[in-house]
């Protein structure tokens, strides 16, 4: 888009206001994502509040945010199939640490994409965390690891694992990793997927 008027920074607040009357967001749908006030050059800014023709980001941007100028809006959060969720270093992430941007939990784990494939088992445990200032959230489950149907960490879906999913059969709570499909119930499909990955786990 283009700026249809400058942009107003409010000290006291550490924020800028930036405007495109042309514009039809919906009232805070792009907060956590950024801005490039200013496309000539490469800094962004998160957003963190909009209505339907203004955003406003941290930091005085009035100056790259002017009538006129064009921008972009950058979304860095992580989308299904991204080879760059489960797939970084779990030391990389500072102490303390335990939400990523947006405040969701720092590590879950995506239960159908293979951990650190770049680097097999120089990541650290399950759940391996995603590259990026964003968690993926949609699907994260408790730690299921490369071998869901391994319910005993044995490292070979067998006898055990085919007893534990009997046990569990029918409605379970959202995340059990024996629920292949996330259906939300131990059923035929479940029996199946696990006599398919019957023996070693990959």
């Amino acid at each position: 888009g283009t700026w249809t008027a400058d942009g107003v920074y409010d000290p006291d607040e550490g924020q800028t206001t930036l405007t495109d009357t042309n514009a039809t967001w919906g009232k805070d749908t792009l907060v956590g994502m950024f801005i490039n006030p200013d496309t000539s050059q490469t800094l962004q800014s998160l957003i963190v509040a909009n209505t339907a023709t203004t955003l406003i980001v941290w930091a005085d941007f009035s100056n790259l945010g002017i009538m006129g100028a064009d921008y972009e809006i950058h979304n860095y959060h992580l989308m299904d199939g991204s080879p760059v969720i489960d797939a970084a270093d779990n030391t990389a992430v500072p102490a303390g640490i335990k939400t990523d941007l947006d405040g969701n939990p720092r590590s879950v784990d995506e239960p159908n994409t293979k951990d650190c494939p770049q680097a097999p088992g120089q990541c650290g445990e399950c759940p391996v965390v995603d590259m990026g200032a964003y968690e993926y959230q949609d699907g994260a489950t408790e730690c299921c690891g490369d071998c869901p149907s391994d319910a005993n960490g044995d490292g070979e879906t067998g006898p055990f694992d085919l007893a534990t999913l009997l046990a569990a059969w029918g409605p379970v709570e959202a995340g059990n990793c024996l629920d292949a499909n996330g259906d939300g119930v131990i059923g035929p499909f479940d029996l199946a997927s696990l006599l398919a990955a019957w023996g070693p786990c990959p």
